[in-house]
């Protein structure tokens, strides 16, 4: 037939042999043509994509319209802006159609001769129809419009958690209080002569109303210029003091409670003397260290002295006991020098006076012990001034005090009971090494005879 030599050239055999394929071949070819008529495209043979055409319900950064192309792969038109993407701008895509048109069939194209069922036809619609699913990849979607990802991970490791340690537990600030008043232990005692019980005769007065607080006061009044007082307790050795007329004299009872033997005399010539009044008196002392308290013959002052100012001084704004004593012990061993020459010199019945050792800075033994007992007996710190014998032979004057604190003075000298400790401000001055604090503390190196 003329019409089979069309379609079919002389001595090809296969498919179109058969008669029975000419209608359908030729209906499926007529639709094509009419499909791409309509659709506004280039001829098929040409290999230019279809555009697809834009969706009015699609704002301009929606989702992307894809349609399948020839091959059984799928072109895309990515909408961004309102804009639509150039059909012309990929050239290489026709050549690449026609090379893969064949390649396409093994990879599940759809065969465009295919019928959906025995002698019908079914028109393809290039917009509407996708290929099967089990046969076509997804397309790739080019979008200027890039979801939101995760931020990129940083090289940079973050900053450690806070340490595991706990935070300090808050503390609560102490509540404020007003500044301590500043200390002032400075006492003077004042003895007293009210009369309400006495002794006396024309030449003098014996005063002894206040025993129980340690001390008598006797008052010569005769011609004599000279008078001795002897004060004896039961079993000891006499205390002798000198004196001179109409002058007050305060004499401690430094023994304690008890028995005390009183005698006044006047001196006569030389070193003889008559008596003027003896008497006995009992003494019941109230407080065993009132007597070193109270200024007396030997340990003189008043609140007018200076040393006891400057006692004041040593102490301010300390309410300590080793303190105080540590201010005092320091400053007369480090300002107060020994007199060698006084010492040379000084005469029987010599009573130091504490404002001329402090003023001269100079003194014997007898002037550093006196000094330290006025500054510290006026601090409440009862002072005991000793005379006796150092190392068996020496004449010496020192001092013991008595404090309850427990503690140390200059790491040497220790006060570890309520009882008296033995200070030597004359030998320290010299010598303020740990071995003479030692010689001092030792018992053995000192003989008391005395006690004012």
């Amino acid at each position: 037939m003329k019409y089979k030599n069309l379609i079919q050239p002389a001595g090809r055999s296969g498919l179109f042999r058969r008669a029975r394929w000419l209608p359908a071949f030729a209906a499926l070819l007529l639709t094509l043509a009419l499909v791409l008529s309509a659709a506004g495209c280039n001829d098929i043979s040409s290999g230019s994509s279809i555009p697809s055409r834009p969706d009015p319900s699609q704002s301009g950064s929606g989702p992307v319209s894809t349609r399948p192309d020839e091959t059984g792969g799928s072109s895309a038109s990515t909408k961004s802006g309102g804009s639509s993407a150039d059909p012309s701008a990929d050239s290489s895509d026709t050549t690449a159609d026609e090379t893969d048109a064949t390649s396409d069939e093994s990879a599940g194209t759809a065969d465009p001769t295919a019928v959906s069922g025995e002698g019908s036809q079914t028109a393809v619609s290039a917009a509407s129809a996708p290929p099967p699913a089990s046969t076509t990849k997804p397309p790739v979607v080019a979008t200027t419009t890039k979801a939101p990802t995760s931020p990129p991970a940083t090289t940079t490791k973050p900053p450690p958690p806070p340490a595991t340690t706990k935070p300090p537990a808050p503390t609560t600030p102490p509540p404020t209080q007003p500044p301590a008043p500043a200390v002032n232990r400075t006492q003077v005692l004042v003895p007293t002569n009210p009369g309400i019980l006495t002794e006396s005769n024309a030449s003098c007065v014996l005063d002894m109303s206040n025993a129980s607080e340690g001390y008598v006061m006797i008052t010569y009044t005769g011609s004599r210029a000279k008078v001795a007082i002897q004060i004896t307790k039961a079993g000891s050795d006499p205390y002798t003091y000198y004196s001179t007329p109409n002058k007050i004299e305060t004499i401690p009872l430094t023994q304690g409670s008890g028995s005390y033997k009183v005698s006044i005399l006047e001196n006569v010539t030389g070193n003889t003397y008559s008596n003027v009044l003896t008497t006995n008196i009992s003494a019941n002392i109230g407080n065993a260290l009132r007597p070193f308290l109270y200024p007396s013959q030997y340990v003189n002052f008043n609140a007018s002295t200076q040393a006891v100012r400057k006692g004041t001084e040593l102490a301010a704004g300390n309410a300590s006991d080793l303190k105080i004593l540590e201010n005092i012990y320091n400053f007369i061993t480090g300002n107060i020098t020994y007199d060698y020459n006084k010492a040379a010199s000084v005469q029987s019945g010599y009573l130091p006076n504490p404002d001329n050792t402090l003023s001269t800075k100079t003194g014997i033994c007898f002037d550093y012990a006196v000094l330290m007992c006025t500054m510290l007996r006026t601090q409440g710190i009862p002072a005991r001034l000793e005379i006796g014998y150092v190392g068996g032979a020496t004449y010496h004057a020192w001092l013991s005090v008595y404090t309850a604190e427990k503690g140390w003075i200059n790491s040497m000298i220790q006060f570890n009971s309520a009882d008296w400790l033995r200070m030597d401000p004359t030998y320290a001055a010299g010598d303020k090494s740990a071995s003479m604090a030692s010689y001092i503390g030792n018992n053995a190196n000192y003989k008391i005879k005395y006690m004012y």
